[in-house]
């Protein structure tokens, strides 16, 4: 498997231009959920923007020379090797049989860290390489290398098991009202609704 660097923005004409001339290109997708006000949208993002994989082992002269030349792409980012198999294995799990990646389900274990669900479901994606965690977002970051250099990705996540996490979540929501209440604003009743309830 090869990287191409092709415009940024221009990932899925690329893509899609490479595809009419019999290549198979890998473009890892994924869904991000967005809010602005209180509208709430899933838009899809591309996990490695600038970047598409090209699935050939060996890479003869024409086929660089038309690659290269293909409209949109600037070039290849080393057409000497191939990227690792671990490496490899990352860009086909994300790649999710060319459909985005929606939510990533989790769970999380006694000591409150987060560990994936179904580590078999997206092949390579481990829970070692979890960065960190955004509760409020529910967003969870995964560190990969490319080459030698760290990607840092985000997705949406979903936790499973629902009981046990209602648990946890209601005990911080009573901690947070306890500290809360006794901080009140003076024109901030108990009974009402307002940001601090």
């Amino acid at each position: 498997m090869f990287v191409l660097k092709v415009k940024g923005g221009e990932e899925l004409t690329a893509k899609r231009l490479l595809e009419d001339k019999g290549y198979k290109i890998l473009c890892p997708r994924k869904i991000k959920i967005e809010q602005r006000g209180r509208v709430v949208r899933e838009v899809e993002k591309i996990v490695f923007s600038g970047y598409l994989f090209l699935d050939m082992f060996t890479i003869s002269a024409t086929d660089y020379y038309n690659i290269k030349d293909t409209f949109k792409v600037i070039g290849f980012l080393d057409s000497k090797y191939n990227l690792p198999i671990t490496e490899e294995k990352y860009i086909r799990a994300l790649d999710n049989d060319n459909t985005p990646i929606t939510k990533i389900d989790i769970y999380f274990d006694s000591e409150n860290k987060p560990v994936l669900c179904d580590e078999m479901q997206y092949d390579n994606i481990r829970t070692e390489n979890i960065l960190r965690i955004n509760r409020r977002n529910k967003t969870i970051t995964f560190r990969f290398k490319l080459y030698d250099e760290e990607r840092i990705v985000t997705f949406n996540y979903c936790v499973r098991d629902e009981n046990e996490w209602n648990r946890q979540d209601r005990t911080i929501k009573q901690a947070f009202n306890w500290t809360v209440k006794r901080k009140l604003p003076s024109t901030c009743n108990v009974g009402d609704k307002c940001r601090w309830h």
